[in-house]
């Protein structure tokens, strides 16, 4: 089993985003589009908005646009799950 790459986000609620804070295995281009995702937007922001994991599965062939961003790092399955203090 091998990890591709891994994104982690913090949640700003003042202003209902989401902000990348640490990364690694994906290009500086991906990085620059997934710096800021809002809240209920792509894979990430629904999960955080939602509070429950998710598995997007056959990512290079969906057409769902929840998942555009993460299908441009070459992730075939993705797999979300929030973090929840408190």
């Amino acid at each position: 089993c091998e990890l591709d790459f891994f994104l982690n986000y913090l949640y700003n609620e003042e202003l209902g985003e989401l902000h990348l804070c640490s990364h690694a295995f994906i290009s500086e281009e991906a990085r620059e589009a997934l710096q800021v995702v809002p809240l209920g937007r792509e894979i990430c922001g629904l999960v955080a908005q939602q509070r429950k994991a998710h598995v997007a599965m056959a990512v290079q062939v969906s057409d769902d646009p929840r998942v555009q961003l993460v299908k441009s790092t070459g992730a075939r399955v993705y797999i979300c799950n929030p973090i929840i203090i408190g």
